[in-house]
Order: C-alpha cells, then sequence, then structure tokens
C-alpha cells in the first residue's frame, strides 16, 4: 500500500516538526498518514513509535519516540528497509530532544524501484564519526501501516 502511495512522488524531503527552532510547514494537503509500533529486534529492552505523513509536496514528516538509553560514543540512526532486511536506506540520525524522545534532521530521499519495497522502520545504535551503509546493531523493528489516506 505504501509503495503503491509512495510510487508517484519521486523524490520527497524527510523533514522534522521543529529542526533548529524553525518549524516545518508543507505545502498542500495530507496524501497518507502512516504509523508503526517499534519493538525490540535484537535488545532486551526498549520501544517506541514511528508516524510518517507524506503531503502532495512531497514533504514527508516523521515523528518518532523510542525508549532507550541515552547513547555514549554511539547515535542512533532511522532506517526504511524492506521486511526481510535486505535492503536498506538510511533516513538519518535520531537527535535527542529529551530523554527517550528523538527526532530526524531534514534529509531527501530517493523513491527508485528499490523503494518500493521498503515498508518498514528499523532503529539501530552507530559508532559515532563513521557512515554505515547497512544498519550494525539493530535495535528496534516496525512495520509501517497507512492508518489514513486522503486520495
Amino acid at each position: 500500500m505504501i509503495a503503491l502511495l509512495a510510487a508517484g512522488c519521486g523524490k520527497f524531503t524527510v523533514a522534522s516538526l521543529v529542526e533548529s527552532g524553525n518549524t516545518v510547514s508543507p505545502q498542500g494537503r495530507l496524501l497518507w498518514n502512516a504509523t508503526a509500533k517499534l519493538t525490540p529486534l535484537n535488545a532486551k529492552s526498549g520501544g517506541g513509535f514511528v508516524e510518517l505523513r507524506l503531503y502532495e509536496d512531497g514533504t514527508a514528516i516523521p515523528t518518532v519516540r523510542i525508549n532507550l538509553p541515552p547513547p555514549t560514543n554511539v547515535h542512533y540512526e532511522a532506517w526504511l528497509t524492506n521486511e526481510d532486511l535486505t535492503v536498506f536506506s538510511n533516513i538519518g540520525p535520531l537527535i535527542e530532544e529529551s530523554q527517550g524522545t528523538y527526532y530526524l534532521g531534514i534529509t531527501t530521499l530517493g523513491t527508485d524501484e528499490s523503494f518500493l519495497e521498503l515498508t518498514s522502520v528499523l532503529i539501530s545504535r552507530e559508532r559515532t564519526g563513521q557512515f554505515a551503509e547497512k544498519p550494525t546493531d539493530t535495535l528496534l523493528f516496525g512495520t509501517l501501516k497507512i492508518t489514513s489516506e486522503n486520495n
């Protein structure tokens, strides 16, 4: 379902609701809203929630709330992935807003053919200062489900 709705978008901007004190104001109407409950994959505790809203102008606004301890010498990254965990698209690092609450900075994602498979969200722990092509320490996983759709 998400693949069908996103296929015609080309590129879209992923933005947080608040970025360095500025608010993001998408143009146009909301196309769809999807949510995912994040549950531990390899971790013994933690969890969270992701909401992703896609607007007509291509702006996608994610809200991420996770319950994990504050990272030390590492940071948390958000990824889109397929259900088999074989294809990954890095959304970006999670920035701690308050204890256990994180948000994403602004980034642009392309919706190429592989994007159509990316219906899940994954949170990983990555070493600070190192770029990862795929998650190295997976903590949380959830499958996006469309909760509202405006045609």
